[in-house]
């Protein structure tokens, strides 16, 4: 069990409030899942997934502003560990280190090691999003997935096609749930977009995985006033539209 992942970003803010953004459940919720923490060592921390899937974890160090570690369980009863450290900087940002290690080598692993890579780095750069344009402020989000089948560039193009979307600093769809904002971010297998409509926040639309089986996702993270009905109301309609578009997740 000695495979880890390392990855840093750098984030805006004091050290005291990047530390409050990965360490506290309002935090953590702002741009990862819904989650809960109990700031102590020895503390639980739950992480809320959606469709019932609730991970909880145990608290093993907790030294603000500085360093938070958790560990949570795996496949084979074996424990991953979440090490978070914080270093401040002189340029009015942070950077914050993740050290997530505890997978095993073989095949039964890529696919959770590489796949949590991937989501790691996507969360990372929700983090510093969420501290450069809502900081400090509630958040309510909602995650949807389905599955598509063609490898990524080939589910991508399809997610994309089938919701007509228009622009290229500036997007908007004019096919399927109504999405509209400025582009800050484009990679393989992923667009993301600081939205005006249907409320401010942001948005990641997705195509995730290995080989031919692919996961293409909604993540949307909406703030201020509003946030929670918009959220339900994008739980609703993204539901709707990927699962008659792609498969739903087997349950």
């Amino acid at each position: 069990m000695t495979r880890e992942i390392r990855l840093e970003v750098r984030v805006p803010g004091t050290r005291e409030e990047v530390w409050e953004a990965i360490a506290s459940g309002p935090g953590i919720t702002a741009w990862f899942v819904p989650a809960t923490v109990e700031g102590r060592a020895d503390g639980e921390i739950t992480m809320d997934f959606g469709s019932g899937m609730v991970e909880r974890g145990r608290v093993t160090a907790y030294e603000p502003p500085k360093r938070f570690v958790y560990e949570s369980g795996s496949q084979d009863g074996a424990t991953l560990v979440h090490e978070w450290l914080v270093d401040a900087g002189t340029d009015g940002a942070c950077t914050v280190r993740l050290v997530n290690s505890g997978f095993g080598e073989g095949d039964s692993w890529d696919d959770r090691y590489f796949g949590m890579e991937a989501g790691w780095r996507l969360f990372l750069e929700n983090l510093r999003l969420f501290r450069a344009h809502f900081p400090d402020m509630r958040c309510a989000s909602v995650i949807v997935n389905a599955v598509a089948a063609g490898g990524r560039e080939n589910a991508f193009a399809a997610y994309l096609e089938g919701l007509g979307l228009e622009g290229d600093e500036h997007v908007r769809t004019t096919t399927g749930p109504v999405l509209e904002g400025r582009v800050v971010g484009r990679f393989p297998g992923m667009l993301t977009v600081l939205t005006e409509t249907p409320h401010p926040g942001i948005v990641f639309l997705a195509s995730e995985g290995r080989g031919d089986r692919q996961f293409v996702s909604f993540y949307g993270y909406f703030f201020g006033e509003g946030a929670e009905h918009a959220a339900a109301r994008a739980r609703s309609e993204w539901e709707q539209w990927l699962h008659e578009r792609f498969s739903p997740l087997p349950m």
